[in-house]
């Protein structure tokens, strides 16, 4: 799960984003709980702490929602952050200060920047500042930075980044040579071969060095593509 956070405590953050409130989306985050618990548990052998965090854009005030739902057995809780409280302004110009002087975010600074298209309510609003992120990301001189903010700027942006956009990310990442196997066309054309001859998920995430995220999601689509 590409939103999912380790934390220096030892708890895990699950993060998500919500551009309106919707009661039935409670239900979605429990299901990211107990999928991520089940992996973690199997892993370790020990129950992990886990919070879920939900990200409102500037389209929702807080007071508009309900984070917790009561299900009788107990009660089910999440931590909400309204961005519309924030201010864009002051997030922009610190960042661009930072990076045109030496180049460099600091860790508050990379979080902020994430987020900052997120802040706006209008759809064009968001998408003109994921595009100013994109060409302030590319002057950062730290690799691992600048991977980090391009990879979460694709998580958080996804329902409303352009395609052209999204393209620019992929090709800056595809000139670091850690990310290289994740967007290369080639690995995937090899996956979805494997999958189609019956190869298992993990086979296919050891031979092709794609995640099991992503052969899964491979899987699901060649499955779809036969019913």
């Amino acid at each position: 799960m590409d939103n999912l956070f380790y934390l220096e405590d030892g708890s895990y953050m699950i993060v998500d984003y919500e551009s309106e409130f919707k009661r039935s989306n409670m239900i979605k985050y429990m299901s990211y709980i107990v999928r991520v618990t089940k992996r973690l548990y199997n892993e370790h052998k020990k129950y992990p702490k886990i919070r879920m965090l939900v990200l409102y854009t500037g389209d929702v005030r807080r007071g508009s929602t309900q984070p917790v739902m009561n299900l009788g057995c107990g009660a089910f809780s999440i931590t909400e952050a309204f961005l519309s409280e924030l201010d864009a302004n002051d997030i922009w110009n610190r960042a661009t200060l930072m990076v045109e002087s030496s180049g460099m975010l600091g860790s508050r600074e990379i979080m902020e920047i994430i987020i900052y298209p997120l802040i706006f309510a209008k759809i064009e609003d968001k998408q003109n500042a994921i595009r100013k992120v994109i060409e302030l990301v590319r002057k950062i001189k730290d690799e691992n930075a600048r991977t980090f903010v391009f990879k979460c700027l694709v998580v958080f942006t996804d329902k409303i980044i352009r395609s052209e956009d999204a393209e620019k990310i992929k090709e800056a990442l595809m000139m670091t040579q850690v990310e290289k196997l994740i967007y290369d066309e080639a690995a995937v054309k090899i996956a979805k071969k494997l999958l189609k001859r019956g190869s298992d998920v993990d086979y296919v995430s050891e031979v092709t060095d794609l995640s099991k995220d992503v052969v899964l999601k491979l899987f699901n689509s060649i499955t779809s593509e036969k019913e």
